[in-house]
């Protein structure tokens, strides 16, 4: 059996790259570009005056110049106006491109206005192109930016560009199947030897909250045909195919025998973890990819947010994300082989240290005891590389 640290890496070695499309820049945000955003020109693209004032001669200044006469105003959004006198000043606004023959800011707090005339305070220190942004002094035309990720200050970055249509990793076609007898819909009152089949739900909402689509969910119950049915009719529209049940040791267990049907080859099937051993994983000669989660609700998260949903976001192209180191504050579980996810509320001192607090549980079908939670710490089992039984801090992933 392997541990998680093989299990990721084989993960990372079957990712299978999605190809490219065109979006509006209205419907980036989360995306991957393919290509590097570029400058279209010097940002700002003029001196840019920073505080509301006065515009003048830098020289009128040095000389000892204190009193000038308001020749004008001017607005952001407005042509530059022409200084016409060493004696004149511009009234100006924040924003506004600065005059031309104008080579300093002052502000209306350093100055004292008397009809179409202003005196400024003797003792100021002042320099030629104070309170003026520079042109180009924050981008200079053609400059590069290799962020990919569209976060709203690189959708802020493009529309200052003018790209309009960017170049994407598109999005995968994601597909949820639930099996299991004991299953019924939610609207549905079960009789007392079922449950509400609530994996495929919790699935869905998380794959969405990442900005992810989803094509279709069902729950279907354990026999093989209707199930190898489903799964060949979901795997012919999508990406990635997401099972939740079915890959145990019961004799109702259908999914690896199904999937190994359909063309679906395993690449691994249980890791050395708890909760969600039994997690299977497997491609396809032709490009899709498939995940058999344990059908327990608190496994089925966990391996969705430890293995599939970093998964998908390799594959659109995304940097693998560095996992926020936290303390955890409960005594640890007693040592063990296998690799123990704890699900933790997160808190917060004063000194800078995220404490994790362990929620109480009574075994991976206990989705009661993630009420309250923020997320899990990935406790290494005795079998990982990186074991240590006095270690304290763990990696969070949060839900």
């Amino acid at each position: 059996m392997i541990n998680v640290n093989e299990a990721w890496n084989l993960l990372l070695s079957h990712v299978i790259p999605l190809k490219e499309e065109s979006v509006a820049l209205e419907q980036s945000l989360g995306r991957v570009l393919t290509n590097d955003l570029k400058a279209d020109r010097d940002y700002p693209p003029f001196d840019r005056v920073a505080m509301d004032g006065y515009a003048l001669s830098y020289e009128s200044w040095q000389s000892g110049q204190r009193k000038f006469i308001v020749q004008a105003m001017q607005t952001a959004g407005q042509k530059p106006t022409e200084l016409g006198d060493e004696k004149h000043c511009i009234e100006i606004m924040t924003g506004s491109a600065l005059p031309r023959l104008c080579d300093l800011v002052i502000r209306y707090e350093d100055s004292r206005r008397d009809g179409d005339h202003v005196y400024f305070l003797e003792d100021l220190q002042l320099e030629r192109y104070t309170n003026v942004h520079r042109k180009g002094i924050d981008c200079p035309a053609g400059r590069s930016f290799p962020d990919r990720l569209m976060t709203p200050p690189l959708v802020a970055l493009a529309a200052s560009f003018g790209s309009h249509s960017l170049k994407v990793i598109r999005k995968p076609r994601i597909s949820i199947i639930g099996t299991g007898d004991e299953l019924v819909a939610i609207n549905f009152k079960p009789l007392d030897y079922q449950i509400r089949a609530s994996n495929i739900h919790a699935m869905r909402m998380a794959v969405e909250s990442r900005g992810h689509e989803v094509l279709s969910s069902e729950t279907i119950v354990d026999e093989r045909d209707l199930i190898r049915t489903s799964v060949e009719k979901a795997l012919e529209s999508s990406d990635i195919l997401l099972l939740s049940g079915g890959v145990s040791a019961g004799k109702t267990d259908y999914i690896p025998e199904i999937l190994k049907a359909c063309g679906i080859e395993e690449v691994f099937h249980k890791i050395n973890q708890r909760p969600g051993k039994p997690l299977w994983f497997g491609q396809s000669k032709s490009g899709k990819t498939v995940f058999g989660l344990p059908g327990n609700p608190v496994s089925t998260l966990i391996c969705l947010y430890r293995y599939v949903l970093p998964y998908i976001e390799a594959a659109q192209g995304r940097k693998h994300i560095q996992r926020p180191m936290v303390k955890l504050v409960s005594p640890r579980p007693k040592n063990s082989a296998l690799t123990f996810f704890q699900a933790v509320k997160i808190s917060y001192g004063d000194d800078a240290v995220i404490r994790a607090d362990a929620a109480l549980h009574n075994g991976s079908g206990d989705f009661a005891s993630l009420s309250g939670t923020d997320g899990f710490v990935e406790i290494p089992g005795e079998l990982e590389p990186n074991y240590n039984p006095k270690q304290t801090i763990f990696p969070f992933y949060s839900w």
